[in-house]
């Protein structure tokens, strides 16, 4: 539905189909020069798709009062007439028409609604905010635009597109769009080396305390796992022939409850931005060796963070 008003023509039987109207009218008084958005609505059928065209009409300047003008509409094939809609403040409530001949009073008793779009906190409205539009007619759209480094995530209505147009308006609309902060993801750890060996074999060893730290803006879960060696030892959930362990204690309460992998496992979970997590490792050599004692065997202990989800 166009905005505006929409003139009572239900009770007015057309017995032909037309390809142009001319709309004359008594008194008008404009609000605006020309009239503009005047929208004729008509349908090839009783039903079906509707009938395009373009309207002309005259016009006069503010606070002047013609006695007699016209409104013309031609579409490129024939329609029944439907509806004819004009919007707020073009004419004033006494405008008479007539339409090919036949008297029309508007029906300037519907009710007038408002729209009315607000942004929160680091975003904006993109699109006309308030709208005046008459019952039953669709507004224009709005789009909520996040500032750089933040994103739309809802309207207060509950809408979760970022553009929206409310159609058949019924009522009032006041809604405000939101907007999030977007996630950035941080994660320091101190000290970053941990020096272990020359060990013997089966030898065990337990490092000193490590800090992981969330330096992200958004609550963090920290994951970790090691690597094999570098000459050829691998790592292992039981130490043996060249294969080491590692183990991890998360609490850092002397309690190593984590064998590590080669694949990601959780070393904690709801790190708040900021927070320090303290954690030791422990680890267990190999109790048998074909490689040889004199080639490294470095490896890596890796910590990864991940958006934290309540």
């Amino acid at each position: 539905m166009p905005n505006g008003f929409g003139l009572n023509l239900l009770d007015i039987t057309f017995t032909r189909k037309m390809t142009s109207v001319t709309l004359t009218f008594a008194t008008a008084d404009f609000h605006k020069d020309p009239p503009t958005d005047i929208r004729i609505t008509g349908y090839v059928g009783s039903v079906g798709t509707p009938a395009v065209g373009s309207a002309t009409g005259h016009g006069a300047y503010l606070g002047d009062t013609m006695p007699m003008g016209t409104l013309n509409f031609n579409s490129p094939q024939p329609f029944n007439l439907i509806e004819i809609s004009i919007p707020p403040g073009q004419f004033q409530a006494t405008t008479v028409f007539l339409v090919d001949n036949i008297i029309v009073t508007p029906d300037y008793t519907l009710p007038l609604y408002t729209l009315t779009y607000s942004a929160g906190p680091n975003g904006l409205i993109s699109g006309p905010t308030p709208q005046t539009i008459g019952q039953g007619c669709d507004g224009s759209p709005v789009t909520a635009v996040a500032n750089t480094g933040y994103h739309f995530t809802n309207w207060s209505d509950g809408v979760l597109t970022a553009s929206r147009t409310d159609t058949n308006v019924t009522t009032n609309v006041t809604v405000t769009a939101y907007f999030a902060v977007n996630p950035q993801l941080g994660l320091t750890v101190l000290p970053n080396t941990w020096a272990v060996g020359p060990l013997p074999l089966s030898a065990i060893v337990e490092s000193t305390t490590f800090s992981a730290t969330n330096t992200g803006n958004v609550a963090e879960d920290f994951m970790i796992q090691a690597s094999d060696g570098v000459g050829g030892w691998h790592l292992a959930t039981v130490a043996g022939l060249n294969a080491f362990r590692v183990d991890a204690d998360k609490n850092n309460d002397g309690v190593y409850e984590l064998v590590l992998t080669k694949a990601d496992q959780a070393l904690t979970t709801g790190v708040l931005v900021g927070g320090p997590r303290a954690f030791r490792l422990k680890y267990g050599a190999p109790t048998g060796d074909t490689v040889g004692g004199a080639v490294a065997q470095n490896f890596s202990v890796i910590l990864k963070a991940s958006l934290h989800v309540p």
